[in-house]
C-alpha cells in the first residue's frame, strides 16, 4: 500500500499521542502538509521539502528548528 506523507504522519501521530510533544509535532506537521502532505512517501526528498525550508527561513525560523522539523520528517518516513 502506498501512503501519502500526510497518511504516514497521522499514523505516526497515533503512535506518539501519549507523549507530551505530540501537540508540537502535530503543529509542525500541519505546516508541512501544504508542501508535501499529498505526496507519496517515496517522493518526499530534499527537493520536495526545499520550498518549505525556504519559506520558513524567510519567515525567520532558526536553523536548529528547521533541523528539528527535518528530523520529524525523517522519523515519519522511516516508520
Amino acid at each position: 500500500m502506498i501512503f501519502t506523507f500526510e497518511e504516514a504522519a497521522f499514523r505516526y501521530l497515533e503512535e506518539v499521542a501519549h507523549k507530551s510533544s505530540a501537540n508540537t509535532i502535530a503543529v509542525i506537521l500541519d505546516r508541512l502538509f501544504p508542501y508535501i502532505g499529498n505526496l507519496p512517501i517515496a517522493h518526499v526528498h530534499d527537493g520536495t521539502i526545499r520550498p518549505f525550508v525556504e519559506h520558513e527561513q524567510a519567515r525567520g525560523m532558526a536553523p536548529k528548528t528547521i533541523n528539528n522539523v527535518l528530523g520529524i520528517v525523517s522519523t515519519v518516513l522511516n516508520r
